[in-house]
């Protein structure tokens, strides 16, 4: 399989995910650091005289998810801004209202503990003191006139948790992002070791097609053997290991049927050689094969016979001297 090379590509999916930790170490440092501060308060709900228990716990807790939102209000923050000068340093550089209520919903957080009165309220700054002296201006207005927000007389709101600061910064957190960074590394150096290696079977599984094409021609043939296929390289795919192109294949593919076409008309014009050398050593010439002559001998010999067949009649002068000849005797 191709997550076992994994396992032998240890070292390289170890230093990708340094990289990767150093990269995202590195990001967070430069960004602006946010601090953040916490404080609690509990809230009782005064009761009529033989009220259970039960009742009295829902009332607090029902009190609570309303000073939730009177504290998320802008009402509530222009109260802390004015209360506060570090408050007011922090908000006052939007000019928006809109910009700055939502500044505030985002740098102000409250959780309820469940089936309780009790508010765990956390504020952010751009340092520790600026963070915790947000919160504790929403502390003294949530004790001192909390009755001018959430207009509840019977609600009486407690501090059980003074402010105090974390030392490390809420944001960036630099150590998770190392260890996202390294995680991150990780993934992609294995996501490329595993392409390559399906890239690289891929190849091999075409070059592999392509060679078997014509691998039964030549076996067992004396005169095929001979026949050198160049053409079909056995790393003539394994060169676009490192290329990733769908298209590219497809190309190399083509010129590999181009190749294998050339080879197989050379290998016809082979088989046609060796079917007509069989025939001329297996058959025997007949005896009475018919004598083929040359058309310029045939007229010689044509014009040869028409002169012997001619008479030639003898002239006056001629048929003298062969009389006197015969009757000299000398015929």
């Amino acid at each position: 399989m191709n997550f076992q090379k994994l396992f032998y590509c240890k070292k390289e999916l170890a230093v990708a995910g340094l990289i990767g930790g150093m990269i995202f170490f590195s990001i967070g440092a430069f960004l602006p650091f946010k601090y953040k501060a916490t404080g609690s308060v509990l809230i009782v709900q005064r009761q009529a005289d033989g009220t259970d228990a039960y009742k009295e716990v829902k009332s607090a807790e029902f009190s609570g998810k309303i000073i939730q939102q009177v504290i998320l209000s802008n009402t509530f923050m222009d109260g802390v801004i004015e209360a506060n000068d570090e408050a007011r340093r922090l908000y006052s550089r939007y000019s928006n209202p809109e910009d700055r209520i939502k500044a505030w919903q985002n740098g102000v957080s409250i959780n309820q503990a469940a089936n309780t009165g009790i508010l765990h309220i956390t504020a952010y700054g751009q340092s520790r003191n600026q963070a915790k002296e947000v919160v504790s201006t929403i502390l003294d207005l949530l004790k001192n006139k909390g009755v001018d927000y959430h207009g509840n007389a019977g609600v009486t709101i407690k501090i059980i948790g003074k402010p105090f600061y974390y030392d490390s910064p809420a944001f960036p957190n630099l150590p998770l992002a190392a260890l996202a960074g390294f995680i991150f590394g990780l993934l992609i150096w294995a996501t490329k070791i595993i392409k390559d290696s399906v890239d690289r079977d891929l190849n091999r599984r075409i070059s592999s097609i392509n060679r078997s094409r014509f691998s039964g021609y030549a076996k067992g043939n004396p005169f095929l053997d001979k026949i050198s296929f160049p053409d079909l390289d056995q790393n003539y795919f394994e060169e676009f290991q490192s290329q990733f192109s769908a298209n590219k294949l497809k190309t190399a593919e083509k010129r590999e049927d181009k190749k294998a076409f050339a080879v197989e008309s050379q290998q016809e014009v082979a088989k046609n050689e060796i079917r007509t050398e069989g025939l001329v050593k297996k058959t025997a010439a007949p005896d009475n094969l018919p004598i083929f002559i040359e058309k310029d001998e045939v007229q010689k010999e044509a014009v040869a016979n028409k002169k012997s067949a001619e008479v030639i009649e003898p002239s006056e002068q001629e048929i003298k001297e062969r009389l006197n000849r015969l009757l000299k005797g000398e015929l």
